[in-house]
């Protein structure tokens, strides 16, 4: 195969590898609150089975009335999504700002993806 060949190989490995990059917010904008929460699910992954919940978890950053607001996903869980803001304080799943939240959110960036994390939305 010739050099030239390689050329359009290597542009599509660059765009792919950048746009997973884009998707995550970088660390400077991860709150300390959310920060020392994924260190302990870390240490949790660290420490037990590969099978336990923890390992199939994300958090993942919205934007929302030009806020940021924080979702830990977990599709093996039963538990309805917490929304926290940016200081780290949940909004109550029967306040207005939950039901608007889920509608009107935008911009979804992971902050930390757990090793067996699946994205059933895309």
């Amino acid at each position: 195969m010739k050099p030239i060949y390689y050329i359009p190989l290597i542009v599509l490995v660059f765009l792919f590898s950048s746009c997973e990059k884009r998707q995550f917010v970088s660390e400077d904008e991860i709150p300390q609150w959310l920060k020392e929460a994924i260190e302990v699910a870390e240490t949790e992954i660290e420490e037990s089975d590969p099978k336990m919940m923890v390992n199939h978890g994300a958090w993942i950053r919205y934007e929302f009335e030009k806020d940021y607001y924080f979702q830990y996903e977990n599709m093996l869980s039963s538990v309805m999504y917490q929304i926290y803001n940016f200081e780290g304080v949940g909004i109550d799943s029967l306040n207005i700002l939950y039901n608007t939240f889920n509608e009107e959110r935008c911009c979804k960036k992971y902050v930390w993806k757990a090793p067996d994390y699946i994205d059933i939305t895309q």
